[in-house]
């Protein structure tokens, strides 16, 4: 419980502190006089990078797709759904359904998708922020 508490406002701290480490210093280290301490290098600065991924939970939401490339099945959709918070969002396509038809008859239409939601995780602050969609279905 504890932890849970102190993390969101020990990481903004520690973020900006591993992202001192740059090209031209190597690394950040505190010692005492009796052998406690900690240091900071590179590899720790990179935990502290934006990550993105995937989500593996499936969504179903309404939506219109605004804008498609059909050459390489992404867009833009609008999403109008309590699942996803509203907005517009980057979008691509899962293999399977990869042709242009699909898409193209959506174009301007509000409907049904199940999708994945592409996550972007900032460890400085412990927040994800959903970036993109992969549409799995049109239903």
């Amino acid at each position: 419980e504890y932890v849970k508490e102190l993390s969101p406002k020990l990481a903004p701290s520690f973020s900006k502190l591993v992202h001192s480490v740059d090209e031209n210093i190597d690394e950040i280290s505190f010692n005492s006089s009796d052998g406690r301490g900690f240091k900071v290098s590179e590899t720790d600065r990179k935990i502290f990078d934006k990550k993105e991924f995937l989500s593996s939970e499936e969504k179903i939401f309404s939506g219109t797709i605004t804008v498609l490339n059909s050459h390489d099945n992404t867009g833009k959709i609008q999403i109008e759904s309590d699942e996803i918070p509203l907005g517009e969002y980057k979008f691509d396509v899962q293999k399977q359904i990869r042709f242009p038809e699909y898409l193209s008859s959506a174009m301007r239409k509000k409907l049904m998708y199940r999708c994945y939601c592409k996550i972007s995780f900032d460890p400085s602050t412990l927040k994800e922020q959903i970036i993109g969609i992969r549409i799995i279905e049109k239903l």
